[in-house]
């Protein structure tokens, strides 16, 4: 679920800021009920969004609740399972 081994590089966080090359980040920010600084905080990897607004990608362009996953979250959750 994620690539390389910093944790902020996650999937969610790639296919976000390829969603944002072609919609703006104010309007998916708009879409999802998020503020659009919030969302350059999430692309820019500095922070991760919270279930909610993870839930809300999900359901409005696509993106995997499960590709925010940190490395060490992934490897721990496939130990645990």
């Amino acid at each position: 679920m994620v690539l390389g081994n910093d944790p902020a590089d996650t999937k969610g966080r790639r296919a976000l800021a390829s969603l944002c090359e072609r919609v703006s980040q104010g309007d998916v920010a708009g879409v999802i009920g998020a503020a659009q600084p919030q969302l350059s905080q999430w692309i820019s990897g500095k922070r991760r969004p919270s279930a909610k607004y993870r839930n809300q990608l999900a359901r409005k362009y696509g993106i995997p609740e499960e590709h925010w996953m940190t490395r060490s979250e992934y490897l721990g959750e496939r130990a645990a399972g």
